[in-house]
């Protein structure tokens, strides 16, 4: 028997399946609903469901000061302050984004989701997640939509087709890196919106490719809110188990 053929076979459509650990080690299960498979469906959305920024539809001109390129502008002190700091390029355009309401609007979701309706849509868009659906279920499938993007969730939310998606981010989780220790950053203000934390500099003589999110093995996989919590360091021990 073939290995796809194997593969094919062992991954029965049941909530009850387990793998070995050395082929599934994530205890994935194929999903199926009334005895039908599921199809999923993950989209970004800046520049495929729509032609450009969901923050350039309306918020950028905003806030931004005037100028022969407002937009323009806006991304580039945005990526300026995320160079200048090391600082994760989405993190920066968010701090950016808040900065830059002080003063001119309150900074709610609520407001976000006001922007979000203004997004424009790519032609063909708003009736595409029904069609595709209605021709999965000529085929007996079930088709779900999803959104996996670094754009703003509350905007996505104000959109005309947020609707049409089973899940917005579906079980992402926000992982930082940094060089220096938990013990010496765990004050600063984005911890209380990180899930987990990757600690510690890369030691090359302690590199492992079987590590799973770090690079060598003085690093430290740390989840961040039991350790705001606990107001100790707390490592999240349920990925040490899959090294």
């Amino acid at each position: 028997m073939s290995r796809q053929k194997k593969e094919f076979e062992e991954y029965e459509i049941n909530e009850s399946y387990k793998t070995e650990e050395r082929d599934n080690p994530y205890g994935f299960k194929r999903k199926s609903k009334e005895e039908r498979p599921v199809l999923a469906i993950c989209y970004d959305f800046d520049k495929t469901l729509s032609p450009d920024d969901m923050q350039a539809q309306g918020y950028i001109q905003t806030v931004q000061p005037e100028g022969s390129d407002m937009i323009g502008d806006f991304w580039r002190e945005s990526n300026g302050r995320a160079t200048a700091n090391n600082m994760d390029k989405n993190l920066a355009y968010m701090y950016t984004m808040k900065k830059k309401a002080r003063g001119q609007i309150v900074f709610t979701k609520e407001k976000l989701a006001e922007y979000g309706s203004q997004v424009a849509l790519f032609p063909g868009v708003e009736d595409w997640f029904k069609r595709i659906r209605d021709y999965g279920d000529d085929k007996g499938i079930i088709v779900e939509h999803y959104i996996i993007s670094s754009g703003l969730k509350e905007m996505i939310e104000g959109t005309s087709i947020a609707k049409e998606f089973k899940e917005l981010y579906p079980h992402k989780k926000l992982v930082i890196f940094t060089g220096n220790t938990f013990e010496q950053v765990a004050d600063y203000e984005v911890f209380k919106y990180t899930d987990y934390l990757i600690d510690g500099l890369f030691v090359e003589e302690l590199y492992s490719p079987k590590l799973f999110f770090r690079g060598s093995s003085n690093q430290r996989i740390i989840d961040v809110q039991k350790s705001l919590k606990e107001n100790e360091t707390v490592l999240a021990l349920e990925y040490y188990e899959k090294n």
